[in-house]
């Protein structure tokens, strides 16, 4: 008696199999990302730095407090964004001021990471390489502030003079806005890409993704 044969398999797309390291688009696209928005932080940086005061700011001065930044806030969309300077020796809202070996060290440690799970992923997942790029700009602009100021230049306030009801505080706020905390390019893409990293695992593609063995 013959025996039916059995289906044959469905045709296995080689670019599924293959780790976006091998992948010469990959790569790129990675690379371009992290490359455009490490570079936008940087210059927006300087650029704030040596724009928004009389005269060019000397960091160093002002983290050894021989100096201060003599700048007031410029409102650039009302109630929405401003812009003013400061030197933040914290992490990302000013938190645990003061510990900048611990950030650094974290931040090398963040870049393996991201490193891992690129090398984990396949090249149609390009959504989260985009996303890896934007956390690993991100950690690489506020590591070269860290590394050569001893502090992050901080530049960004959101919903500036647009207070909490009631007369409401934030902890640790000496003052009742909205939002109180100032931030820079690098915090944002960090942010970001962390936010598109967890819409992307949650709905089903783990960021370390294997490929498929068949």
């Amino acid at each position: 008696m013959n025996t039916p044969s059995q289906p044959s398999p469905p045709p296995v797309d080689p670019a599924a199999t293959r780790h976006a390291l091998r992948s010469v688009r990959a790569i790129a696209t990675f690379l371009i990302i992290f490359t455009v928005c490490l570079v936008a932080d940087l210059a927006i940086k300087h650029w704030a730095f040596n724009n928004f005061t009389p005269e060019p700011i000397d960091i160093h001065a002002v983290v050894a407090g021989e100096a201060g930044i003599p700048h007031d806030s410029m409102t650039i969309v009302p109630k929405v964004l401003a812009i003013k300077l400061t030197l933040n020796q914290g992490a990302v809202f000013g938190m645990f001021q003061g510990q900048r070996w611990f950030f650094m060290l974290a931040t090398i440690v963040a870049i393996g990471v991201v490193g891992i799970f690129f090398a984990g992923t396949t090249p149609q997942q390009w959504p989260l390489h985009a996303a890896l790029a934007l956390v690993l700009s991100g950690a690489m602009g506020n590591l070269y502030d860290r590394v050569f100021y001893a502090a992050v230049r901080d530049m960004f306030w959101l919903f500036p003079n647009v207070m909490l009801p009631f007369g409401w505080r934030w902890p640790n706020s000496p003052t009742g806005d909205v939002y109180p905390w100032l931030f820079n390019a690098a915090d944002a893409f960090l942010l970001i890409g962390i936010g598109l990293i967890l819409i992307y695992s949650l709905l089903g593609k783990s960021p370390a993704a294997k490929p498929n063995a068949s």
